[in-house]
């Protein structure tokens, strides 16, 4: 898809995150478009074949509502009630009634169900005995991503293959399912011969997973052709990772040894710095680690370096805004072994304020081994409470129904509806947690990473263009915003083009476009009134211009920003 188009939508997904419910359940995911016979859209309705609207829900649903939006103000053209789905992958047919030729358009989908529970936190999938070996996991919760939903593990053998799996967001198999392939597995990457060779496994904000590859002391990358790059090496025993940032910005903490360490990768493909340690634990194994969104890092530590079932050694979190690094006795609250048993993964839900850490919940998947039913998912929900309490969420009692302990290897991690994902390692199964629900039904509306481009061709002979015909700056969408807007325009023919915002005293606050060469058609960028340069700086409420020079041309609108 186009940068600028693909730019539009995730301001439009950011401002629908913003309101819908945190605790939903089910939800639509993989969204496609394409001719009916899966190839992709030509962009007319007026051959008669229409056009497949495809998604994946990962949940039986009530309800599924299908929305067709005009992508320039937002309003509802088609509404499509596809009734009662269950979970799994569906297609619904539509014939491209209420659109204008020459036009972009935006496909939505809103699936709803009643909730499970009020008050507790509910299993409502169990994939059964699936043979993962699993060590780590993450879901792509980036709605503007094509990747939405999907769910990345690093796999070290069994059945499945030794490499990377991708698991669809119902829990079955993607395709292509094993990649990265190791060498016994028939693919060409060296990852190890130990059952524990790949251990965590986190996505940047680009879709690239980082994965610690153990016996080779390597943190690598899969990128999205699904190649490998060693982003960093010489490493001891590397475990736990966790990525912050993005762009220039972007920054890899990574355990080893009895260290964590921070590293400035930016858009490199190899780090070629120094790391800085942010934290060295004596006589501690750092195994998981999470930073909430003031920057404190959270470390669950075990007793061993090389053996993932040894005992834990309990779970802190250390203030990173002071001297660095961080020691044993710099807690600023703890939860010793007892209580917190063998970690296997970390995971945060970061709430709707990502600027502050109050509405911050740290989840966590603990074995606490035989005739002890601590086995399950815990969580702190006053993070900054210096006696913090761990709650129980779910235990194997809830999943298996009696004392059937889980994997000090389990993964675990948040969809894109609040739903905790557990890979669990000892009897290999996947389950779907469902939080309690708000009211008596939950719904989530997912927006298509893609647009609906028509053509307008109506005839053989017809110049197929689907182009402007005129240079033109649109006014921003949403107006008035917080914090963010899409701001786009139209070129009639290819030419440079800077785009800047400045304040009513003509001072400039943001250069979101400088002097790049731009192709004829439609483009939009994302302007963010809290992601400014330098690092920090925020727009107050008001009025603000927004200038486009394309060409000799220039073109002025003013927005305003209300918080």
């Amino acid at each position: 898809m186009n940068k600028h188009i693909h730019l539009f939508f995730a301001a439009v997904i950011l401002t629908l995150l913003m309101t819908q419910n945190i605790y939903a359940n089910v939800y639509a995911s993989q969204l496609r478009i394409s001719n009916p016979d899966g190839s992709p859209f030509d962009g007319s309705f007026t051959d008669g074949t229409g056009i497949q609207l495809s998604f994946i829900l990962n949940d039986n649903a009530s309800s599924v509502i299908i929305r067709i939006k005009d992508a320039s103000d937002g309003s509802t053209i088609t509404e499509i009630d596809a009734g009662a789905l269950e979970r799994g992958t569906h297609a619904i047919m539509w014939d491209g009634s209420g659109t204008t030729p020459g036009k972009v358009y935006i496909y939505e989908v809103t699936a709803s169900q009643p909730n499970y529970s009020s008050t507790e936190w509910t299993m409502f999938f169990d994939s059964g005995g699936v043979d993962i070996y699993s060590r780590g996991l993450d879901v792509i919760t980036d709605m503007s991503s094509p990747l939405f939903g999907l769910m990345y593990a690093p796999n070290n053998g069994g059945p499945l293959g030794k490499g990377i799996t991708i698991h669809n967001p119902d829990g079955s198999p993607y395709d292509p399912f094993l990649v990265a392939k190791d060498v016994s597995s028939g693919g060409t990457i060296e990852w190890g011969n130990s059952a524990d060779a790949m251990v965590s496994g986190v996505f940047d904000d680009l879709g690239r997973f980082y994965v610690s590859c153990v016996q080779l002391g390597e943190i690598r990358r899969l990128n999205l052709d699904y190649s490998v790059t060693t982003i960093i090496g010489g490493l001891n025993n590397p475990l736990g990772l966790f990525i912050d940032g993005t762009g220039d910005e972007r920054t890899i903490y990574y355990c080893t040894d009895n260290k964590v360490l921070r590293a400035k990768i930016g858009d490199d493909d190899t780090f070629a710095g120094f790391p800085e340690e942010v934290g060295v634990f004596e006589g501690l194994i750092p195994r998981c680690i999470a930073l909430d969104d003031e920057g404190n890092l959270y470390v669950s530590f075990r007793t061993e370096a090389a053996n993932l079932n040894a005992d834990g050694a309990g779970l802190f979190k250390f203030p990173l805004s002071g001297t660095l690094p961080v020691h044993q006795n710099n807690g600023l609250w703890g939860i010793d072994a007892s209580a917190s048993h063998k970690i296997s993964d970390l995971q945060f839900d970061y709430g709707q304020d990502r600027n502050s850490n109050g509405d911050d919940i740290l989840y966590y998947a603990t074995r606490a081994d035989a005739g002890n039913n601590d086995d399950g998912i815990w969580r702190v929900d006053d993070i900054n409470s210096f006696f913090a309490v761990p709650v129980k969420i779910i235990t194997e009692i809830e999943l298996y129904g009696g004392d059937d302990n889980i994997n000090a290897r389990s993964g675990l991690a948040l969809d894109a509806a609040g739903n905790l994902i557990l890979f669990e390692n000892a009897n290999e199964h996947i389950f779907f947690i469902s939080p309690p629900g708000e009211g008596s039904k939950n719904s989530f509306t997912t927006i298509c990473y893609d647009s609906i481009k028509t053509t307008g061709a109506t005839d053989a002979n017809e110049k197929i263009s689907g182009l402007p015909f005129e240079f033109k700056l649109n006014q921003n969408y949403p107006n008035p915003f917080n914090p963010s807007t899409t701001i786009s325009f139209q070129l009639a023919e290819p030419t440079t083009v800077s785009l800047r915002v400045y304040n009513l005293l003509g001072e400039e606050v943001s250069v979101l476009l400088n002097n790049e060469f731009k192709s004829s058609g439609y483009h939009s960028i994302v302007f963010n009134a809290e992601h400014l340069s330098p690092k920090g700086s925020v727009l107050t409420s008001g009025v603000y211009i927004y200038t486009l020079h394309a060409g000799s041309k220039i073109f002025k609108n003013k927005m305003t920003l209300m918080k």
